[in-house]
């Protein structure tokens, strides 16, 4: 990761991973325990809210790593928003005409952050989202909070053809509505895997009291998930994604059983690395970068037939 960053001009600061056997068991929030809570999302879990303890006590305003259109006021008009469903979902029948990402509305100028005012979490790396919307009934239902508004980046080259998009089952035709290359901003629902997310000094206070005093009952990703989209012990926050995602996990060649420390990828062995979704994978890329070669190899290249990616 530090070769990674380094070829990116990324900065950051390390922040430990935690050993679930290392968590004393009387300092979880309810309801966990040892017994109802798997070892390895017990140390992910504190090691997110170390996190979150570092934002809050450092104060820093931006932590972690858009489209503002989908929640910054317009500069004129009628409507206060370019998303008619914004911030009040309710009673809203049918989802708003998509904004296009080249034809963006004027909106006023943040005064918090280029990516606007107003969110909780920019959740940019994930392994699947479902769009928030008015139908089907289960999905009129679990987005009843949320803003329905999207926006849409047609023709960006860094997406794969969508043969290369399948994600998990539940996940698997969300991007078929939209023409090949296209790459949609809306608010987060339906959320797994927690790769990468940025916060403020606002949400990582809210998070640290929700996920890290107030209840502790599930992976660290479904609770962000709750914490964004709502529950019935959670409350809706503004989340903003991106699909397909900016970032996602790096399988290197080798065993897959070292693929993760909370959940089993099996005992097979990974033949050949892959970054899934991304075209040109910095850590694909490696190797080719340090040596001093120019160009990205692009993992996805259009019209040629790969094989099946696992």
């Amino acid at each position: 990761m530090i070769l990674a960053a380094a070829s990116s001009d990324i900065d950051f600061d390390w922040i430990d991973g935690v050993r679930g056997e290392d968590v004393l068991e009387k300092v979880l929030p309810p309801a966990a325990s040892m017994e109802n809570v798997k070892i390895g999302n017990i140390g992910s879990w504190r090691a997110h809210m170390n996190a979150m303890a570092k934002s809050v006590h450092n104060s820093f305003e931006i932590f972690a790593l858009s489209s503002r259109s989908l929640i910054q006021p317009l500069t004129f008009g009628k409507s206060k928003y370019a998303d008619p469903t914004y911030p009040s979902p309710h009673g809203v029948t049918a989802s708003p005409p998509d904004l296009k990402f080249d034809a963006l509305p004027s909106t006023i100028r943040p005064l918090s952050s280029p990516y606007g005012d107003g969110w909780d979490v920019l959740w940019l790396g994930h392994c699947g989202m479902n769009f928030p919307d008015t139908e089907p009934a289960d999905t009129a239902e679990k987005s009843k909070n949320l803003p329905k508004g999207r926006v849409v980046h047609l023709n960006d080259e860094t997406v794969p053809e969508p043969r290369y998009l399948k994600m998990h089952a539940e996940y698997e035709d969300t991007l078929e509505m939209y023409p090949p290359h296209s790459r949609i901003v809306h608010h987060a629902m339906g959320s797994i895997c927690s790769l990468v997310y940025a916060v403020t000094q606002a949400s990582a206070r809210r998070i640290l009291y929700n996920i890290g005093i107030k209840s502790f009952e599930a992976p660290f990703d479904l609770l962000l998930r709750d914490h964004c989209q709502g529950s019935e012990v959670r409350s809706y926050h503004p989340c903003l994604t991106v699909q397909p995602q900016l970032f996602n996990h790096h399988r290197p060649a080798g065993k897959k059983s070292s693929e993760s420390d909370i959940s089993d990828h099996g005992t097979g062995y990974r033949e050949k690395p892959i970054t899934k979704f991304i075209r040109w994978s910095v850590r694909m890329n490696l190797e080719r970068y340090l040596n001093g070669k120019e160009g990205y190899e692009d993992q996805f290249p259009d019209g040629v037939e790969l094989g099946v990616l696992k």
